[in-house]
């Protein structure tokens, strides 16, 4: 699985009620599972593959990359 999230031109508005536009950036992320059985299965995520730092909203900045590796159980 991938994902691309594409920001471009979002406005956000300053406590003194100014009005600044955000820096467009796209984030890409990658996602694969390898399924052993109906129970159990490992995945890997790596998120943020370019490890670029944004602003998604104002003054909440994004984490840079970002891996997971985990296993799912189910019953």
């Amino acid at each position: 699985r991938s994902d691309i999230l594409a920001v471009s031109g979002a406005q956000a508005r300053e406590i003194d009620g100014s009005v600044v536009t955000l820096k467009g950036t796209a984030d890409v992320s990658l996602e694969a599972e390898y399924i052993f059985s109906k129970y159990f299965s490992a995945f890997v995520q790596l998120n943020n593959l370019g490890s670029i730092n944004y602003q998604r909203y104002l003054n909440y900045p994004s984490f840079g990359f970002i891996g997971i590796i985990g296993a799912r159980f189910s019953y």
